[in-house]
């Protein structure tokens, strides 16, 4: 097993941090610099510099609980998958806004293990590295400044015979930042998955189900109609329905040449 820190800061900022704890670590550490601001070739240059039969996954802003490994390698061995997804558990700040918890923003699904998946995130995630390496493309670049490409991976991967499945044991933990406890920020990420969406999943389609789609999109912007009538309901319930507006709004323009850059500088 080795550990693989691929900093997307040309100058190295991440190096120090990682060089102290790899000297006390029992495990082999290797860090590298993708010296171009992009989340998809940062990814791709880690699984460049893999060596064993499997990449697991976490982000930056994640821990993993002790049997996490553990755990997502014997999903994978007991289902025979080539790709494992789990869990990922918000942890909020003490001083979160009643409306946030009220509204459950940061909760993610949670299913029974072994649950085939079509798609998913690598934000807590095991592929086998021969899955990775036969396929013509890793990450998509032109997802690496919008998010979106490890969804995209994966829907191409299930789409070519790979099997997904879900862990619902191995558990990691996300730290969630005081920036994103914010009405623009759920909006605005709203507004991004929705033209991952269609970004994705458009270009699959035939003539006539573009037509129903883009006809429930339309539809889907009577979400702001709504807007003054939500806030009855409760902030909670008016933010559902502003980002439910927005997703609507984005998968539109997801099919123009406009793209929102969520990692961009």
């Amino acid at each position: 097993m080795r550990i693989i820190v691929v900093d997307n800061d040309k100058n190295g900022s991440a190096r120090p941090i990682v060089e102290q704890f790899s000297a006390g670590s029992d495990v082999l550490v290797v860090y590298d610099i993708e010296p171009v601001q992009n989340i998809a070739r940062t990814r791709n240059r880690a699984v460049a510099l893999a060596v064993g039969d499997y990449v697991a996954f976490i982000d930056d802003d994640e821990t993993a609980e002790a049997n996490w490994l553990d755990r997502i390698l014997a999903t994978a061995d007991a289902f025979n998958a080539d790709v494992v997804f789990g869990p990922v558990k918000p942890v909020l700040p003490d001083n979160t806004q009643d409306w946030i918890r009220k509204g459950h923003f940061f909760d993610r699904e949670r299913i029974p293990t072994g649950t085939p998946r079509p798609h998913g995130g690598t934000g807590n995630t095991l592929v086998k590295t021969e899955v990775l390496r036969r396929s013509n493309m890793i990450l998509d670049p032109a997802f690496g400044l919008t998010g979106g490409a490890d969804t995209e991976l994966f829907t191409r991967l299930q789409k070519q015979g790979a099997k997904l499945v879900w862990c619902d044991e191995a558990i990691c933990y996300e730290q969630v930042p005081q920036n994103r406890m914010t009405v623009g920020w759920l909006v605005r990420r709203s507004f991004r998955g929705g033209q991952t969406v269609s970004r994705i999943f458009f270009r699959e389609m035939t003539v006539a189900e573009k037509l129903i789609w883009a006809s429930k999109r339309m539809v889907g912007l009577g979400y702001f109609l709504l807007l003054p009538w939500a806030w009855i309901f409760g902030k909670h319930h008016w933010v559902h329905v502003a980002m439910k507006a927005s997703s609507n709004l984005g998968q539109l323009t997801g099919l123009t040449r406009f793209h929102f850059r969520e990692y961009s500088a």
